[in-house]
C-alpha cells in the first residue's frame, strides 16, 4: 500500500496530538519554505549534517539525472560523506563534484522534530538524522551512514 505525502502529514500530526493528550511532550512537524527555484535546505542543530531537497532535475542549477524529487544529505565535519534518496530506489552513496552549495541556511531541524515534504520524512535526533521515503531511507550521523 502506498501512502501519499498528505496522508503522512495527517498521521504524524495525529500521533503528535495523541502524545500531547497523554502528557508526553510532542514533536513538531515542519515544512521549511522553498527558495524561488523550489529547493529546500536545512541543517541539524549541531551543524554537522545538512540536507538539500531538489524538487526536480535542474532545479537551482543542480543536475541529478533523476526524474523526480531527490534528497541529498551531507556530513559536513570530520569525514565528508553524502547520501542521496531519489523518488523510487534505495538510498545511494552520493559523489559530490565541484563546490558544495549546501547548508548556509537558517532552517534548523531541532532534535525530536521532523521535516515533511514531497513524500520525504526526516527526523532529527541527538544521534543523527533519519530520512525516509516509503520503505527506503537512510540514517546519517557523525560516525556512520546506513542506507536501506
Amino acid at each position: 500500500m502506498r501512502v501519499g505525502s498528505g496522508l503522512w502529514a495527517v498521521l504524524i500530526t495525529a500521533m503528535a496530538i495523541c502524545l500531547a493528550n497523554m502528557g508526553v511532550a510532542s514533536a513538531r512537524t515542519l515544512s521549511f519554505p522553498p527558495k524561488k527555484d523550489g529547493i529546500v535546505q536545512f541543517v541539524t542543530p549541531s551543524g554537522n549534517i545538512g540536507c538539500t531537497y531538489i524538487p526536480f532535475d535542474g532545479a537551482g542549477g543542480i543536475t541529478t539525472g533523476v526524474n523526480g524529487p531527490e534528497l541529498h544529505c551531507y556530513r559536513l565535519y570530520g569525514k565528508f560523506e553524502a547520501v542521496s534518496l531519489g523518488p523510487v530506489k534505495k538510498a545511494l552513496k552520493l559523489v559530490v563534484e565541484g563546490k558544495l552549495a549546501c547548508c548556509k541556511t537558517r532552517n534548523v531541524l531541532a532534535f525530536g522534530n521532523s521535516w515533511v515534504t514531497g513524500g520525504y520524512v526526516c527526523t532529527s535526533g541527538r544521534s543523527g538524522l533519519t530520512c525516509r521515503r516509503g520503505k527506503h531511507g537512510f540514517s546519517i550521523s557523525a560516525a556512520s551512514i546506513t542506507r536501506y
